[in-house]
């Protein structure tokens, strides 16, 4: 019922738009018919199509690099400067947020993976938790509703930052 009111409002737009006024059908019985014939044909077109290799699992594509940089760099706020070895971070946000798995300055088995979840806050201005795991030492900065402040990570087990009024603890 649906496929037969959609093949009536395609011919309308069609008639009406008077580039096919002489349109290939002249009853709703031969529109319906060939809708029909049009559907199955495109699945046995689907059935004779070979499955070609599968991506891996987690990958992405080309399509997705625009929307995953948009999150990283605007959503989280995080900037990644590999030459220099650091992540600045901008906290704006007072929910538990952050990035795992991050991978930067590096091939293989030297690239650096890091963790960066700032906890919960309950306002804008209470203290900033921050829990850091990565392979490698780097440098963070913070910039938050305080001062602009750089953190060096050492990496030999999981870091924590606090950040209260201008202060590290």
């Amino acid at each position: 019922m649906a496929l037969y009111k959609l093949v009536i409002e395609i011919i309308t737009i069609r008639e009406d738009g008077r580039s096919m006024s002489t349109v290939l059908f002249n009853t709703l019985d031969l529109a319906l018919l060939f809708t029909i014939y049009q559907c199955v044909l495109f699945a046995f077109f689907l059935l004779l199509i070979k499955k070609g290799r599968k991506a891996k699992p987690d990958f992405i594509g080309w399509s997705g690099l625009a929307p995953i940089n948009y999150l990283i760099k605007h959503a989280i706020g995080l900037r990644i400067n590999a030459p220099k070895n650091e992540i600045t971070w901008r906290i704006n946000e007072i929910g538990r947020h952050g990035i795992e798995g991050l991978r930067f300055n590096g091939q293989g088995e030297t690239m650096n993976s890091v963790n960066l979840i700032a906890q919960k806050r309950n306002k804008l201005s209470d203290d900033i938790y921050i829990n850091v795991q990565c392979r490698q030492d780097f440098v963070s900065t913070v910039i938050s509703h305080l001062p602009k402040q750089s953190y060096q990570i050492d990496c030999q087990k999981e870091s924590k930052i606090m950040i209260q009024n201008n202060k590290q603890r």
